[in-house]
């Protein structure tokens, strides 16, 4: 164990050889721990960063912080603004055909595919991750599906009024059901 009393004022050397010794050899052992060691090309640098999992740990003024916290049972990569500022996510999302991931500035994008029907409103088709404060995501595109080199010239239309924080409804007017293709950009916490 670590011992920060030694020397005391009026100790030896000889009393406190063995104590000093084995405080070099913790810190030799806590600089290795994700570090280059001493005498090295690279000392004092990082060689990687192991973040246990914790709370939003809080700013001062002109700081930033990195950290891990649970979300789910997943550890996922935060940083949080000074001055106890915004908390962004950095980590996490979906690698599917409908999936989402997070991007700095608390964006959540979602993608996805379906298939709308003819005749009308259908749906309605949910996000994979919702987005925040109930507001509907920034901005919602929709593609058809293309077959080898055609243009598609379908009629498919997002229905107005039917943007949520979870989903959305589509009008096809085509008379054929669609595949269809989305993103949508929004809010993220």
């Amino acid at each position: 164990m670590y011992n920060n009393n030694v020397p005391l004022g009026g100790q030896t050397l000889g009393e406190t050889q063995s104590p000093i010794r084995t405080n070099f050899s913790l810190i030799q052992q806590l600089i290795t721990q994700d570090h280059y060691d001493f005498n090295t090309g690279n000392q004092g640098k990082h060689k990687f960063v192991h973040l246990p999992q914790t709370t939003v740990p809080g700013t001062a003024a002109n700081e930033g912080v990195v950290y891990t916290k649970d979300v789910g049972g997943i550890t996922e990569l935060f940083y949080q603004r000074e001055s106890n500022g915004t908390e962004i996510r950095l980590t996490g999302g979906t690698n599917a055909a409908n999936g989402y991931a997070y991007f700095g500035e608390n964006l959540l994008m979602n993608w996805g595919t379906g298939s709308v029907t003819t005749g009308g409103n259908k749906g309605p088709y949910t996000f994979a991750k919702a987005y925040s404060g109930g507001n509907p995501p920034y901005s919602l595109v929709i593609s058809n599906e293309k077959a080898g080199n055609a243009v598609e010239t379908a009629a498919l239309a997002i229905q107005e009024g039917t943007i949520t924080n979870v989903q959305f409804e589509l009008n096809n007017r085509t008379g054929q059901t669609r595949t269809f293709y989305y993103i949508a950009i929004g809010t993220a916490l």
